[in-house]
């Protein structure tokens, strides 16, 4: 049976939790960075034929491109990640950012880069139902991100077309540690008789209720210098590297 909205949480059947540490050489380390990067995006889902007075739109980080110079020439030395679904007022194609992990101490094909996201961006442990609309011209099912430990937290929630939770590999979450709370309270986007949408940080991302009252929360948003290009790992949390990674 489909779950309810706000049911226990669930997932697919593979667990993820963060794995165990591994090595990542000290000289590596300090060359790998994040930086919020422009991104192509596809519709999730949009408002027509819901007879809701307000036009909204939602959208996903489309990976099948790297950004700079192109996949076909860095290999996955720069690697997108998705953190979450965005929300537009309108149909049109929001512009916004998403985040990436970059090895510069290569020039292409990192070998690092696969163990370094599932440990620093791990996927969720489970999804929570937030929210299912079924009208207009085709459904859709929200979902809120269960983070694997304290240390991380879901920046946004993700939606399906379909009333089965997505994969544990389709989002991704961020270090606690990279986050600031969000600046003011949640902003109504959309609302009709099954609930609402509402966008929750500068980001562009989004919350669901069943109801019309804002969502609780906590939120947040990457932290101000999180947004340079280039932003060292080592230096966004170098703690948490060191219980992540061996980097003797």
């Amino acid at each position: 049976p489909s779950p309810e909205a706000g049911g226990a949480p669930h997932s697919d059947h593979s667990v993820s939790a963060v794995p165990p540490p591994c090595p990542l050489p000290h000289k590596t380390a300090k060359h790998m960075s994040c930086s919020m990067v422009e991104c192509s995006l596809k519709e999730v889902w949009n408002s027509k034929g819901t007879l809701a007075t307000a036009k909204c739109s939602l959208w996903k980080v489309s990976l099948g491109f790297q950004a700079g110079m192109g996949s076909a020439m860095l290999g996955n030395r720069d690697q997108k990640c998705s953190i979450g679904h965005f929300i537009a007022d309108g149909h049109d194609q929001p512009a916004v950012a998403t985040l990436e992990i970059r090895d510069r101490s290569v020039m292409r094909d990192s070998a690092h880069n696969k163990h370094v996201l599932p440990r620093l961006l791990p996927h969720p442990k489970a999804y929570r139902m937030a929210w299912s609309c079924t009208r207009g011209s085709k459904p859709c099912h929200v979902w809120e991100a269960v983070p694997p430990d304290d240390r991380f937290v879901a920046l946004g929630m993700y939606a399906t077309k379909q009333p089965e939770a997505p994969a544990l590999s389709k989002l991704s979450c961020v270090p606690l540690s990279w986050c600031k709370p969000a600046a003011g309270a949640p902003r109504l986007v959309f609302q009709d008789k099954t609930g609402s949408l509402w966008q929750i940080n500068s980001l562009g991302f989004y919350a669901a209720t069943e109801g019309f009252l804002p969502p609780k929360g906590p939120f947040y948003d990457l932290r101000d210098e999180l947004a340079q290009s280039d932003f060292k790992l080592l230096e966004a949390d170098g703690k948490l590297m060191g219980e992540l990674f061996d980097m003797r």
